[in-house]
Order: structure tokens, then C-alpha cells, then sequence
């Protein structure tokens, strides 16, 4: 079950995906994407609408 934050996530990363795919003539090798969209619905739908790698980001906290 989504909680309510990773709701709009994925509504957000659908819109995403489509933008891209309406540009014709751009088909990317990697999405790069933040831990906040490290979710297994969001990386399904990436993987099924696009061929493109996804690649999550992971920020370290430096001091």
C-alpha cells in the first residue's frame, strides 16, 4: 500500500515518463531519480514505459 507522499510520487513520475516518451527523438539510456522515488511502483513503471537504465541517487550527509 502507497502511503499518501509516495502517491503523488508516482502520479508525478507517470507524468514524467510521458513527457519524455512525446519527444520523439530523445530516448534516454539512464533516469536518474532521488532515494524518494526508490519505490518498487515507481521503478516498475519506469522500466515498462521506457528502455532507459533507472539509476537512484543516494545522497550521503557530509558534515
Amino acid at each position: 500500500m502507497l502511503q499518501k507522499d509516495q502517491k503523488y510520487d508516482t502520479n508525478f513520475v507517470i507524468s514524467a515518463i510521458r513527457a519524455i516518451r512525446a519527444i520523439r527523438c530523445y530516448k534516454p539510456t539512464y533516469i536518474l531519480v532521488d532515494k524518494a522515488y526508490d519505490t518498487e511502483i515507481i521503478k516498475q513503471r519506469i522500466t515498462e514505459e521506457t528502455t532507459a537504465l533507472l539509476q537512484i541517487l543516494v545522497k550521503t550527509r557530509q558534515k
